[in-house]
């Protein structure tokens, strides 16, 4: 199923397939842009990206921050409302690009260290591990 985040109220959405596609209202970021936000999703479905892995998608990611085409300030805010494996996996991309340490802090304030997520990224990004990722 995907799961789409949208700024706006939604009816409804008649795809002619029943459970394949979600729309999730979420008013409180309208001040994302629309690839922040793409991010976000990707993320939350991180394992069901079509043609890509987990491993190319985390690094598709990173180079967007890494080129300055999204702000990662502004989707490590957003992602403070997100479930804790998004919130980790913006924290290692933040580690990854060597963040603003302070900003980093907040984010792994909101997580539980004892919490470990099963998403297989860390034989491929050492700083993972640090983020309770595995």
């Amino acid at each position: 199923m995907l799961t789409f985040a949208v700024g706006r109220k939604i009816a409804t959405l008649r795809t002619g397939v029943p459970g394949r596609i979600r729309l999730r209202p979420v008013t409180a970021f309208r001040w994302l842009k629309p690839a922040e936000r793409a991010v976000l999703d990707a993320l939350r479905d991180l394992n069901s990206i079509p043609d890509a892995s987990p491993k190319e998608s985390v690094r598709r990611i990173a180079e967007l921050f890494r080129n300055h085409k999204l702000s990662f300030e502004r989707v490590v805010t957003a992602s403070l409302h997100e479930p804790p494996r998004v919130r980790a996996l913006v924290g290692t991309i933040g580690t990854i690009l060597r963040e603003d340490q302070a900003l980093l802090q907040k984010l792994r304030s909101t997580l539980n260290t004892t919490t470990t997520f099963k998403l297989g990224l860390s034989p491929y990004f050492p700083e993972a591990r640090a983020w309770g990722i595995r």
